[in-house]
């Protein structure tokens, strides 16, 4: 067990080790090829759980009342709504009316309805890379209000080999509405969004250049290009507030329909144009930045988001409103969330080994990994800073985990070996008892003063039939049938067998696991009397095979002894068992039998605590060798079940009253009231030595200062 504790905390620190390690390694798939197919799946599931931590228990970005969102909706395209005569009557309606895409002819009345509402800037979330009707008409509308529009562009790769090779290009609108320049003309925005490696957008770039594009630090002079976003604030007069860098992770507004779409052909319905509920004459759109573009389910313009699909549109309003917002979120960097793995791993390992209860460490671990992840939210929402959080707790999870598996396989491994060690000396209950509570047993193995019931069992006159004995395998064989018996009532009384000694017996109770003082004497008397009812069986029975029978005597004392693992560790001979003198003492009582002539004799101390259970009568004052201070001994006649034997109950009554008359030194007085008892309790064999005793005292004068005391010369 030693060994164990030693090992378990040295084996789950490299187990957290490992594991800690693995996870590290995984992360940085590319520099370890072998972990290279979990890097995928590790990265996704760390995805995810940001986006639920994002959609769940994320603070949401306030909505700036500057945006909004003009749909080219499936109303704007079939009019339903409309009577047809009021559509023929309107310029603008009547172009709209006509398939989409929409005549170019369309977009000048829309553009000249919101700036003279005095919106501050339209974009228009479209690309015009071909050729169409009214071309010239809407590049007048470019050309007047050009500090007002934006329209949208379109970076393009060409593949030209592999799949990540290839050339990347700027779509642009047709030359014919906007003449391409160096730098690019302003009115021009590209609408590209880079998605991550799982195809979802949580991050908005207002500026690149086409080295950036691919990840390639710029050239020096290289153009920048902005986005179709971007472009739009710095129209409003918002430049400040748009980052020159990126990519810039965006906290949202919320889920798709945040931003409610107006159907852009309430324009040009002027009862809702009018309403003061609705638009007021275009006072609605005073000072505001529009978007115009398509309604994702209508015309199919959705991108991923962390809140699902979403409109092309609601995501270039998600990038304008987090820069009004200032709502943009800051990541740990790689080497950090190295750190941040380490540390989840060493709070696996703390764990471990402060706290060794299997259930415990459980609930602790799930505790840390949700405190772990309220962390992080309290982060995300409070400090702008999103936390590697899935990955690490892979770390905390599997480096507590394995260690806990590995505790646990190692606790029961050796659980099985101190079954199997104790089972041998104990009853099944102890050796539960001792492996759910390992730490009273390691802490008997290092030595513990405790009060213990201690029991001797000795054989009369064995080692004579031994020596005299022509076959001495028959006496062994004999011998081990005994102690088959005699044990067995030991461990079934809870009692632990401490050893042979030559043919003697030494069992404990309360050494390794306790009932309570009384209970364990209560329990070594038990065990002494059934073992007392079990040799006139096996006497008869080697009787009748021809051999000599044996007899029994028995030492119970109670008291305080050192309990601990004994022996020589380095040789691996080592023996739990208890040392002290009332130790000595139960042996030392166990041969006082011999000179009383019972087979049962218990000490004052143990007797005091099961009097009620057991019918007991004094054996004498004895001074036993060794010992200046007599010890009071009783010899148990048998167990009280039922109602009081008054025969009995009459019996100890006159041999009392023979005992008080004795240790006065009226040996006569004394010697009637005993040969009384005997009368009444013929097997008596303490009244018959008290009668000799008193005989021979008798003829002599009392001795001086006479207290009864029998002082053994001999063990």
């Amino acid at each position: 067990m030693s060994w164990f504790r030693r090992f378990r905390p040295k084996t789950s620190s490299i187990i957290c080790l490992v594991c800690t390690l693995l996870v590290v390694g995984v992360y940085s798939a590319p520099n370890f090829s072998l972990l290279s197919p979990l890097h995928g799946p590790l990265q996704k599931a760390e995805f995810y759980t940001q986006d639920v931590l994002a959609q769940y228990f994320g603070r949401r970005a306030p909505l700036k009342p500057e945006l909004v969102y003009l749909a080219i909706d499936r109303g704007s395209v079939q009019l339903d709504q409309f009577d047809p005569a009021y559509v023929a009557a309107s310029p603008a309606l009547s172009l709209m009316k006509q398939d989409f895409p929409w005549k170019r002819t369309v977009y000048p009345f829309i553009i000249e309805r919101l700036i003279d509402a005095g919106a501050k800037v339209v974009a228009i979330d479209l690309m015009f890379p071909t050729a169409r009707d009214g071309d010239d008409v809407f590049r007048a509308a470019l050309d007047k209000y050009r500090d007002h529009i934006v329209v949208g562009s379109n970076f393009e790769q060409e593949l030209t080999g592999g799949l990540d090779a290839g050339t990347t290009s700027l779509q642009m609108p047709i030359d014919d509405l906007i003449t391409p320049t160096s730098p690019l003309d302003d009115r021009v925005g590209y609408v590209n969004f880079w998605p991550e490696r799982d195809q979802v957008i949580r991050r908005v770039r207002y500026e690149v250049t086409m080295s950036s594009i691919v990840d390639l630090p710029p050239e020096a002079g290289e153009e920048v290009y902005y986005s179709l976003s971007g472009e739009a604030l710095r129209k409003a007069g918002f430049s400040n507030l748009v980052p020159n860098k990126g990519p810039n992770r965006i906290r949202f507004a919320g889920r798709p329909g945040t931003f409610v779409p107006r159907s852009v052909c309430d324009l040009f319905d002027l009862k809702k144009w009018n309403s003061p509920y609705e638009y007021d004459g275009g006072k609605f759109f005073k000072d505001k930045i529009v978007l115009l573009g398509p309604e994702g389910n209508f015309l199919k313009d959705t991108v991923r988001s962390p809140f699902g699909q979403m409109a092309g549109p609601e995501m270039h309003l998600n990038a304008m409103n987090a820069a009004l917002s200032k709502e943009f979120i800051a990541d740990t960097s790689k080497t950090m969330n190295c750190l941040l793995v380490a540390l989840a791993g060493m709070i696996a390992w703390l764990i471990g080994i402060k706290f060794s209860a299997p259930l415990l460490r459980l609930v602790l671990l799930v505790s840390a990994a949700v405190g772990w992840f309220v962390a992080a939210q309290l982060l995300y929402n409070h400090a702008d800073l999103l936390i590697f959080t899935f990955t690490p707790l892979v770390a905390l999870g599997s480096s507590g985990v394995s260690a806990l598996s590995w505790d646990f396989f190692m606790e029961r491994r050796e659980k099985a070996r101190i079954r199997g060690k104790f089972e041998r000396y104990v009853s099944k209950r102890i050796v539960r008892e001792i492996i759910d509570n390992p730490t009273s047993y390691l802490n008997i193995l290092g030595g513990e003063r405790k009060p213990i019931a201690m029991l001797f069992s000795d054989l009369r006159g064995f080692t004579t039939m031994m020596e005299r004995a022509e076959d001495t395998h028959a006496v062994v064989k004999q011998l081990n049938e005994y102690f088959d018996v005699m044990v067995e009532p030991v461990i079934a009384s809870n009692g632990v067998l401490d050893k042979f000694i030559g043919d003697a017996i030494m069992a404990a109770w309360g050494n390794l696991q306790s009932r309570g003082p009384s209970e364990d004497v209560r329990d070594a008397v038990s065990a002494a009397l059934k073992m007392r009812a079990y040799l006139p069986a096996l006497n008869e029975k080697w009787v009748a095979e021809g051999k000599e029978p044996l007899k029994l005597g028995i030492g119970i004392n109670y008291g305080e002894a050192v309990v601990g693992e004994l022996g020589s560790e380095r040789h691996q001979t080592m023996n739990i068992t208890a040392i002290g003198d009332m130790v000595n003492l139960a042996s030392r009582i166990e041969g006082v039998t011999k000179e009383y002539a019972v087979d049962l004799l218990v000490g004052e101390d143990a007797a005091n605590l099961v009097m009620d259970f057991f019918y007991m009568q004094v054996a004498g004052l004895v001074q036993v060798k060794g010992r200046k201070k007599p010890v009071k001994l009783y010899y148990v006649i048998g167990e009280r079940i039922g109602e009081p034997d008054r025969k009995l109950v009459e019996y100890v009554r006159l041999y009392e009253e023979g005992m008080a008359q004795y240790m006065k030194g009226a040996f006569a007085e004394a010697g009637s009231q005993f040969r009384q008892a005997l009368l009444m309790h013929p097997p008596d064999k303490l009244a018959r030595v008290y009668i000799e005793r008193c005989a021979m005292l008798e003829k002599e004068p009392v001795p001086q200062g006479w207290d009864g005391v029998f002082v053994m010369t001999k063990k």
